[in-house]
């Protein structure tokens, strides 16, 4: 379901999606796999400023504000009720990065946070959840 009003202004697809600095794919992925588990998975925001651009950075995920102190808040708020369990996978392609997570938000969700680096931080945000389905029940193969 696509978010009406979100607090930055963005649409959850909108933003810069052209692929480059394809030479930099690996150092991208490193970058995005520690912002994951240093801030997501371990709660350590006062690493923020490490990985986040502070001249610009872009949300697109509805409930959380543009630019540095807008994800600062949203991981004193909400955010700091999202328990990231377990990252299956990471890929990217020049500065685009995408890291899927198992994440535990009142239930199971499968989260894919996508990130776009510039001059090694992240300058924007985009992310998809879904609940994962318990049971026998069928999961599209994600988990």
């Amino acid at each position: 379901a696509v978010a009406d009003n979100p607090v930055n202004g963005h649409t959850q697809t909108d933003g810069s999606t052209e692929i480059a600095d394809e030479d930099l794919t690996e150092q991208n992925k490193a970058l995005g796999a520690s912002f994951v588990e240093d801030v997501l998975v371990n709660h350590r925001t006062e690493k923020i400023d490490r990985y986040l651009s502070e001249d610009h950075f872009a949300q697109h995920s509805p409930l959380v504000a543009d630019g540095v102190d807008g994800f600062r808040a949203f991981m004193a708020g909400p955010g700091s009720e999202m328990r990231y369990l377990e990252v299956f996978k990471i890929i990217g392609q020049g500065n685009l990065v995408m890291v899927y997570s198992r994440v535990f938000l009142g239930e199971e969700l499968a989260v894919f946070d996508i990130f776009r680096v510039a001059d090694g931080r992240i300058v924007e945000h985009w992310d998809n959840m879904e609940p994962i389905p318990q049971g026998p029940q069928p999961n599209s193969g994600k988990f």
